[in-house]
């Protein structure tokens, strides 16, 4: 839809246009879909919580829970190896699928963006090509992994390679969804679009991604935390500007 198109479908489905658009020249074609929201804590996250509960199935314990246990362990001697500095704090089937939900791994965009590589290593060794569902795994995993190289700042990036993994990730996923009968099971969500819409965009999406916003947005309210007393915008925002002080260095007057 181009700009007017949408202002007429918004006007019909909402009886009103917000406000941001009375500003000069702010458009649709403004907007970008964030890769933070449309892929970390969208498709790779609900990838990730299918792929991993299956590595976890693989491991030598009668339990669930064991099973989990026994995969975090090597997380987290993966995580040693790497270097890797934004980890999972923990590991349990909760943190892979919530009761009566679609599995979706648990964690911030960076927890969830810094597994990828290791996804992608276990689905080469845990998966086999012969089993048609398991390198259904193994090939989405290794087209989503293309996309997050598309974005690798010591890359050359190319849209055409971005689009054509995300739509070879996208049919895999749609059909692990159809091969399993458990509605819950590789479930598609919109998300899915949203991602296959960022990606055919053709613009580099680490141009405008959100993540030095998010990152900004998670040390304010850290800062504005309040443990009791009074809850206002006057004490939040008390709170924000002492603790921002306090962290800041000293400034020292010296002699000329």
């Amino acid at each position: 839809m181009n700009h007017w198109e949408l202002m007429a479908r918004t006007l019909e489905q909402r009886g009103k246009v917000s406000p941001l658009f009375q500003a000069p020249w702010l458009v649709q074609g403004c907007f970008r879909i964030d890769w933070l929201h449309a892929c970390d804590q969208g498709v790779s996250a609900d990838f990730l919580g299918n792929l991993l509960l299956a590595f976890a199935r693989k491991q030598p314990a009668r339990t669930l829970r064991k099973q989990v246990q026994l995969l975090w362990d090597k997380i987290q001697a993966w995580y040693v190896r790497r270097g890797v500095q934004d980890r999972l704090p923990h590991l349990f089937p909760s943190t892979l699928q919530q009761p009566k939900k679609a599995p979706k791994l648990r964690g911030s965009a960076a927890q969830v963006r810094a597994l990828i590589p290791f996804a992608l290593d276990s689905s080469k060794d845990l998966l086999s090509l012969s089993d048609p569902v398991e390198s259904a795994m193994r090939s989405g995993m290794h087209h989503l992994h293309q996309c997050y190289m598309c974005l690798d700042s010591g890359s050359v990036f190319s849209s055409d390679v971005l689009r054509d993994s995300a739509v070879r990730f996208a049919q895999q996923f749609v059909a692990l969804e159809s091969h399993f009968p458990d509605p819950m099971a590789w479930r598609i969500k919109p998300k899915l679009h949203l991602f296959l819409e960022l990606a055919a965009e053709g613009s580099r999406p680490s141009q405008f991604w959100c993540y030095r916003d998010e990152d900004w947005g998670g040390s304010v309210a850290r800062m504005a935390r309040r443990r009791g007393g009074r809850s206002s915008l006057a004490s939040f925002s008390a709170n924000v500007l002492t603790r921002f002080r306090v962290q800041q260095p000293a400034v020292r007057m010296l002699k000329s």
